[in-house]
C-alpha cells in the first residue's frame, strides 16, 4: 500500500508519518490532526500543559498510556493515539486541521 507522506518534512518526521498512515490506513484527517497536536512529530514532546508525545496525550487524564514502559515506543504511542481518536476524545488542536491538511501528499 502506497502511504501519504508529509511533503513539508524530512527523513526525520515522514519515519512517524508513514507509520502512522499504515496504523489508519492513510486517514488524512488523523495525519492532520497529529501534526496540529504536533508538527515536528517528536516521540518525546511534553508540553507545558502535562500533554506528551505525538498527539499530547494528557498525563492527568491518561497516567495508563504515559506511564506505560511502551509509551517510548513508536508505533505503540501511534496506535494509542489512533484508538483515541476513533473513541473520539477530543484533541484541542482539532481546530487547526484544516491548516496541517495541506502539508501532506496521500495517494489517490
Amino acid at each position: 500500500m502506497a502511504l501519504c507522506y508529509k511533503h513539508t518534512a524530512g527523513e526525520d518526521q515522514n519515519q512517524y508519518v508513514r507509520m502512522a498512515a499504515r496504523i489508519s490506513k492513510n486517514n488524512l484527517q488523523f495525519l492532520a490532526l497529529l501534526d496540529a497536536e504536533s508538527g515536528n512529530w517528536t516521540i518525546d514532546r511534553k508540553s507545558p500543559t502535562n500533554d506528551h508525545g505525538f498527539c499530547q496525550i494528557n498525563a492527568f487524564w491518561h497516567p495508563e498510556v504515559v506511564n506505560d514502559p511502551h509509551f517510548k515506543n513508536p508505533a505503540w504511542q501511534l496506535q494509542k493515539c489512533w484508538e483515541f481518536y476513533n473513541a473520539g476524545v477530543t484533541f484541542y488542536a482539532v481546530k487547526n486541521v484544516w491548516k496541517t491538511k495541506k502539508n501532506f501528499t496521500c495517494p489517490k
